[in-house]
């Protein structure tokens, strides 16, 4: 998991170095207040963490009444454990992606963070899950990452 938040990093770096460039294409010279490097590190802080506060503002509007319906996907992929937090990715009013974070037991007995992803879809009932995805488990052999990434 490292790695993928290390490349995530790396990405978040390279768009606020186009952010930056562009701002100082279109900034005064007689008024260089600030230095670049000051704006390039408030564009790193902002592009590293907006996706996460669109996850957090997308999962406080759509994800309150998806507790039922996780948990049912996750008894169906056989994760034996708490659920530690899960974020809504996307939600409208039919379908939602959402990502799932839960603590298990792994063969050796120490604990591991098992990332899902999962598809749900909404009706008359209520939420329930089309599809799963496990995309990090150690004892699974899952290693890939979630964007942003989760773990």
């Amino acid at each position: 998991m490292p790695l993928q938040f290390i490349g995530y990093l790396l990405i978040s770096f390279v768009g606020a170095f186009v952010l930056t460039t562009i701002v100082s294409l279109f900034r005064k010279i007689k008024d260089d207040n600030k230095k670049t490097w000051h704006i390039l590190a408030i564009f790193f802080v902002l592009v590293g963490l907006a996706p996460y506060g669109w996850a957090e503002y997308v999962t406080n509007q759509h994800g309150k009444d998806m507790n039922e319906a996780i948990e049912s996907a996750l008894i169906d992929a056989e994760i034996d454990g708490p659920i530690v937090y899960y974020k809504v990715m996307s939600s409208n009013e039919s379908t939602a992606r959402v990502v799932v974070v839960a603590r298990e037991v792994s063969i050796w007995g120490d604990r591991e963070r098992t990332v899902v992803s999962l598809d749900l879809e909404s009706d008359d009932e209520g939420w329930f899950a089309t599809s799963y995805k496990i995309v990090n488990s150690f004892q699974r052999g899952k290693d890939e990452s979630t964007f942003p990434p989760y773990w």
